[in-house]
């Protein structure tokens, strides 16, 4: 993709080191402002290691913030919606999810 005179490629990369290069003019280049590494004939290329590569979540921790802020819970921890867990029991112990409904 080319925005003025940046070009961006996106490339889905297993784990690990990865070597690469760039064509300008018909050329192979490196960046020398990156990383760099020679290959085993002395060729200077560019590398990346994402072998501990932890990819982008979002801002889900922000979201655990907010949440223990806001309802007082952490983490991956959900609200409790059992009645027990307020202490109002009721009388009546029938599992009405075994009931058929009558309509």
């Amino acid at each position: 993709h080319r925005s003025g005179n940046d070009f961006t490629y996106i490339h889905n990369l297993k784990r690990g080191k990865h070597a690469f290069k760039f064509i300008v003019d018909d050329e192979w280049r490196f960046a020398p402002d990156q990383p760099t590494v020679a290959d085993i004939e002395g060729r200077i290329n560019n590398f990346i290691d994402v072998t501990d590569f932890k990819p982008y979540t979002g801002d889900r921790e922000f979201e655990k913030e907010k949440a223990a802020a806001e309802y007082g819970y952490v983490g991956d921890q959900v609200p409790s919606t059992d009645d027990t867990a307020s202490g109002d029991q009721s009388d009546d112990d029938t599992d009405l999810t075994t009931r058929p409904d009558k309509d």
